[in-house]
């Protein structure tokens, strides 16, 4: 079919003068645009010949020669008068600082409004702040933006020497200091199965592998906070030798695996945790320099720091947050040995099973239950003599100190979802288990203590002069508001953890066809000091 040649002008005509205006608006928006390529631009730019040079050296000029599009944050020869020549000796540092330089995609700072992080090629993340023009701390040039044909150049006012992390300047730059030493300490080698090539099972149910790779590890990295994630920023104190000394000394007491009863000197085991709880704190939430940083920093266990800026003697901004090094922090025991909230939810649960009954587990929703939900376990059994074994909950590590136990437990249900009797109180027993695992197994199987290590009779709610089990009267209403949970909680007594040890709470119905209910249990410390 014949098309007329007019119309066919007219829509050429169109399409040119759409092209023109998107382009003219691109140019509006960048500043100015180049046919080049990444490579090719840099290359013939004279004003950057010490970082093409680099560019060239490591190979990278082909990679921004592809069709891929990325962002170059380029500096002029100018900008890398002030690069120390020893961060750029080998080919592995080369590389790295030029790849500090780059990231994926395009990024145009004049149409770009809001603060981000943005992902370097090199791993590290840098922080932009559009007001200020600055990229991780030094300044944008952004009348100089050039766009070209796989992406964006952005003109940086000095170069972007890589920072290294929190976990690589201890490794390789901090000062020799108790603290540092004692972080170094903790490497070990850890089997890495996947790395092995599992080949599957011996006669005698061993796994077989066909090698055996073992890599290094830090406890501190695995157990406390990951120093070297770029991910996530924080702050690392790094405490004097005395410092360090003195925390030991001051906590040392609420911090022992072994029984400090029998032992008034601290064990090597009850040393070894002292150190590791003493450390923990001294790993903050956030990246705070040392002159923007509040009175109290929060530690990765959410424990309140006291920081004073004068008290920092040098200070280290890294790619992932900041490290000072301090000679004083007065960290309080009431600031550190907190207290425990076992929830009664789904993470805390460790076993409902029972030999006898039929316990079946309800969450239910409530308005003012600590994250709005209670528990109830219920027995559905018809039968009047089997009492169900009750549940285990899991609570935090504890210290190795007397703590006051508190329950919050409505009883706005009767006996039983099953058995409703308002005129019967709830009684269920409650105290602290033992809990046993086994190696052999696998862990797979455990022995749950009776409540036999039961709470101390100073409570001022409950009378245990007959009984252990505590009664929760029938009550109309539901939980009281959360300002005023202390209307509903009981204080049981206390209970003496005479080593720091995971705890675990039971809770056991006084008879058959009867329920255990609870919204949580609070520990509260008892300090010495």
């Amino acid at each position: 079919m014949n098309k007329n040649p007019f119309v066919v002008l007219l829509a050429a005509l169109l399409m040119l003068a759409g092209c023109s205006d998107a382009w003219d608006d691109h140019v509006a928006v960048s500043g100015s645009v180049s046919k080049l390529t990444l490579s090719e631009y840099i290359l013939s730019n004279s004003e950057c010949s010490q970082f093409a040079a680099l560019l060239t050296a490591t190979g990278l000029d082909r990679k921004l020669d592809s069709v891929n599009v990325y962002t170059v944050w380029l500096p002029t020869n100018s900008a890398m008068a002030n690069v120390d020549p020893q961060i750029i000796d080998t080919d592995e540092e080369k590389k790295a600082f030029v790849l500090n330089h780059l990231i994926a995609g395009k990024f145009q700072a004049n149409v770009t409004t809001s603060a981000d992080s943005l992902r370097m090629l090199s791993g590290k993340k840098l922080w932009y702040q559009p007001a200020a023009s600055l990229i991780d701390e030094v300044t944008l040039l952004k009348e100089k933006e050039t766009v070209t044909t796989n992406g964006v150049i952005q003109y940086v006012a000095q170069s972007l020497s890589p920072r290294l992390s929190i976990w690589e300047w201890v490794l390789n730059a901090a000062p020799s200091s108790r603290f540092i030493t004692y972080l170094k300490s903790l490497d070990y080698l850890y089997f890495d199965a996947a790395a092995s090539g599992y080949l599957g099972t011996s006669a005698d149910g061993k796994n077989v592998y066909r090698d055996s790779v073992f890599v290094l590890r830090n406890k501190y990295l695995q157990q406390v906070a990951d120093l070297s994630s770029e991910d996530s920023m924080m702050t690392l104190l790094v405490p004097s030798d005395e410092l360090f000394e003195a925390h030991f000394n001051r906590f040392q007491k609420y911090y022992r695996l072994d029984d400090r009863e029998s032992n008034v000197v601290p064990t090597a085991r009850d040393s070894a945790y002292i150190w590791l709880m003493v450390a923990r704190d001294f790993a903050v939430k956030g990246d705070h320099s040392a002159l923007q940083a509040p009175a109290l920093l929060t530690s990765v266990a959410g424990v309140q720091v006291p920081f004073n800026p004068s008290e920092v003697s040098v200070s280290y901004k890294a790619s992932n947050g900041h490290v000072h090094m301090i000679k004083a922090c007065d960290l309080a025991v009431a600031d550190k040995i907190l207290p425990i909230v076992i929830d009664a939810n789904q993470q805390t649960l460790y076993r409902t099973t029972s030999k006898v009954g039929m316990p079946t587990l309800y969450y239910r929703q409530r308005a003012n239950a600590l994250n709005g939900y209670d528990m109830i376990l219920d027995n559905q059994s018809n039968s009047k003599t089997d009492v169900i074994d009750g549940l285990v909950i899991r609570g935090g590590m504890t210290a190795s100190c007397r703590y006051r136990v508190k329950i919050r437990a409505v009883n706005d249900f009767g006996k039983s979802y099953r058995y409703a009797d308002n005129a019967l109180a709830l009684s269920q027993m409650i105290g602290p288990v033992t809990v046993i695992r086994y190696p052999k197994n696998d862990y797979a199987f455990e022995d749950i203590s009776d409540v036999t290590n039961k709470l101390t009779d100073d409570s001022p709610d409950v009378d245990y002069s007959t009984s252990y089990y505590v009664a929760f009267p029938y009550k109309a209403a539901s939980y009281s508001p959360l300002a005023n949970v202390l209307d509903d909680e009981l204080d049981l007594g206390s209970y003496y953890y005479r080593n720091a040890e995971m705890s675990f709470f039971r809770l056991v119905p006084l008879s058959a066809q009867m329920a255990v209910t609870l919204d949580y249990i609070r520990l509260i410390p008892i300090l010495e000091d």
